[in-house]
């Protein structure tokens, strides 16, 4: 064997060492998990048409307008542990 082939034979090793140190330091993350809940919050995601958006504008702001659906109000629930009964009074 002459000087060359020991040579590049030299090269080749220090070059794998080198990729070999490289990848040492090179931190390799696993991005499923990311790209999962990506496919998660677009399948469950809703994106309104306009014809729905006007149609919740006409609902909360329609005044008399005879297209209007009535909401009904949501009413206070009385406080855990207390029962609503005949005997229990509920100032709201």
């Amino acid at each position: 064997m002459g000087p060359g082939v020991q040579c590049s034979g030299q090269l080749a090793v220090l070059e794998a060492a080198d990729i070999a140190a490289r990848a040492k330091r090179t931190t390799v993350a696993d991005l499923r998990p990311v790209i999962d809940a990506k496919k998660r919050a677009e399948a469950h995601r809703w994106e309104p048409t306009q014809a729905e958006i006007d149609r919740v504008m006409l609902d909360l702001l329609g005044g008399n307008d005879p297209r209007r659906r009535h909401i009904p109000y949501v009413k206070k629930m009385p406080p855990r542990g207390q029962r609503v009964g005949r005997s229990t009074k509920v100032f709201w």
